[in-house]
Order: C-alpha cells, then structure tokens, then sequence
C-alpha cells in the first residue's frame, strides 16, 4: 500500500494539489522547473554561445535542482530558447523548431514605386508600409538551409554545401544538402584541421582545388579523397574566441573553382551572416566580413529597389563591376553609399 502511495505521489498529482492531505508527501516528488527557473534558465545557456545542445540543456537544470533533469523539462527550457530565436539542437543534432506562430502579413496599399520615385517622404512612407507588412523572419536553419541549396545550385562543380558550427571541440552541421557533407565536417573535427577549421579561426576564405594534391592537411585531405571530394570552397560566418561557424562547399571534381564561384559563394556566406547578425545570438558573436557585408548589403539595395531577386541582383553587380573596371568590393560599397540623401537620383541616372 505504501508503496503504490509512493509511486502515485512521484507521478504527481493529476491537477493540483488537494486541500487536504500531508503535506510532506511533497517531498517525495521529483522536482519540477517552474517558470522563473525557465527564464533563468535560458540566460544562463545563451551566456555559452550558439549552439545550444541537449547535454547543455541537461546539465544546467541538473546544476540548478541538484536532481537528474525530465525529459518535460528538457523540451520546456529548449522550446522557450527556440521561440525566442536561439538555434537548439535535440539530441540528434537537429535543429528544434519554434512553436509560435509567425505573425500574419499586413494589408495595405501595394503599389508600385518607378525609379523616379526613389526619393522623398513617398519612397519612406513605402518602405514603413512594407516593413510592417513584411512576414516574420524565417527560422536561421531554414535560412542555412536555403543558402547550402543555392550554393549548389548556383556555384558550377558544387555538389554539397552545409553551414559548420564550432564550440570548443564541438561540431554541429546545419543546413547540410546531404550527409557527406556532415561526414566531411566530423572528419575535421576528428583531425583538428581542414579548410573549413582554417576559414573558422585563420582565414575569411580558403579554397582548396585537389585534395589528391593537396598538401595542407596532412591527414584530412586523404580522408576526404576517399570518399570521393577533391575540392572545396569555405567562408567564415563569424569567428570569436571558441565559436564560429563556416559555409562549406564541396565538389566532386578537381579544378572546378574560379573566381565566379568564388564570387557566388561570398554572396551567399554574406547572406547566411546577416542572418546571424540579425538573430537573437547572433549579438553574441562578432561578424568579420565586413566585405561580404558590403556586397549583401549591395544586393539587398538593388533587391529593394529595383524589385529584382538575389540572383538577378549580384548579375547586376558583377556585370556592372566588369563594365566599370571596378572591384566588386568597391562597386558594392559605392552602392550601399547610394542611400546617403540625394545619392539615389544619381543611381536612377
């Protein structure tokens, strides 16, 4: 009998508490977060940097109740972290999902805007109205998501592409196009060396043509010849003390880089930043593409203000870049200089 009273008491009452009974039985629930522990919670593993892991999750609450934490607690603070915009992984690495519900799009007046109207109270009266009626940010995975597609898509001898974060010694692989590239980023995980861990902490960029001839890593690039990659492209995001994170892209073929693909790639790594940068974690980690930033910012300009998409967009530059004779660092800057007043008429010109 006391045994089965024990055993209901731990499951926890089914409600509330009742008003009458002893009140020590209490102590023989297990401990449960309430919801200060939550927010305290997520302050705490936020302190850490991206990513947020299962074990993290696990181990705060471990540290905070001095018990063994539940599996209720463990979704609690990692859905509270994942709808305020922090990126958490469960406990197969994958990426958990906000509950909340993106905000609907606001109505309004959609007309258009010519050239000739990129001035004045019109154009910011405009762009107040599609601010708000903008849709909610889309989640940062699905943004890596988005960019390691393209990079395959639009980068020619690309075959796999995946946004690689590091923690210590820590290595999570978001957004990858398939698994080999996760295999790819274990591998330089295992060896402490690669490009990608060389865009990570000592360079922006680092192209790699032949793994079969490559000589800079000693042990990664027989690993990746081996299962079939000869070449690869990686860009750093951001880079700070012990975390960053890298946009790889690997071929299948050797010598199949040039400065097109180099181009392309930095486009998009400017785009998966920015995403960075604009998420609740991202102010926890300094960006060091202060170029790809300008070229993003460039493409997002001409986006806004010509109604073109991002592929359309960086044509425009490169091909405008080609014809001026300018480096498309400085092209991009003159661009973003273009918002200053009175700049935007030279533009329609």
């Amino acid at each position: 009998m006391l045994s089965r009273l024990v055993g209901f008491v731990r499951a926890g009452y089914p409600d509330v508490a009742p008003r009458t009974g002893h009140v020590s039985l209490f102590a023989l629930c297990p401990r449960r977060l309430c919801d200060d522990d939550v927010r305290f919670l997520t302050s705490v593993l936020t302190k850490a940097g991206p990513p947020v892991t299962q074990a993290d999750v696990r181990a705060a609450i471990t540290t905070l109740i001095r018990d063994a934490a539940s599996s209720d607690d463990c979704d609690r603070v990692s859905r509270r972290l994942a709808d305020d915009g922090w990126l958490v992984l469960d406990g197969s690495n994958r990426c958990i999902a906000a509950t909340t519900t993106p905000r609907p799009v606001a109505k309004g007046d959609d007309s258009t805007m010519t050239i000739d109207d990129l001035t004045g109270p019109r154009l910011v009266n405009r762009l107040a109205h599609l601010a708000e009626a903008a849709p909610a940010r889309e989640p940062i995975e699905d943004v890596f998501a988005d960019v390691c597609a393209s990079a395959v898509e639009l980068i020619d001898g690309a075959s796999h592409a995946d946004v690689m974060l590091i923690r210590d010694d820590h290595v999570v692989s978001v957004g990858a196009t398939s698994d080999l590239s996760v295999r790819l980023d274990e591998l330089q995980r295992r060896f402490g060396e690669g490009p990608c861990a060389d865009a990570a902490f000592t360079a922006t960029t680092v192209r790699a043509d032949d793994f079969r001839t490559e000589t800079r890593w000693r042990e990664y690039a027989p690993a990746a010849a081996e299962l079939g990659m000869r070449s690869c492209l990686s860009y750093r995001l951001y880079g700070e003390g012990r975390i960053a994170a890298t946009m790889n892209v690997f071929g299948h073929e050797p010598d199949v880089w040039d400065e097109e693909a180099e181009t392309i790639g930095e486009i998009l790594a400017a785009h998966a930043a920015a995403a960075i940068t604009a998420s609740r974690w991202g102010a926890t980690v300094h960006s060091t593409l202060s170029l790809r930033d300008r070229i993003g910012q460039a493409k997002g300009i001409l986006m806004e203000r010509y109604g073109v998409d991002d592929v359309r967009a960086f044509e425009i530059l490169r091909r405008l870049s080609q014809e001026a004779r300018l480096p498309l660092a400085e092209l991009a800057q003159r661009v973003v200089d273009t918002r200053t007043p009175g700049a935007s008429e030279s533009v329609a010109d």
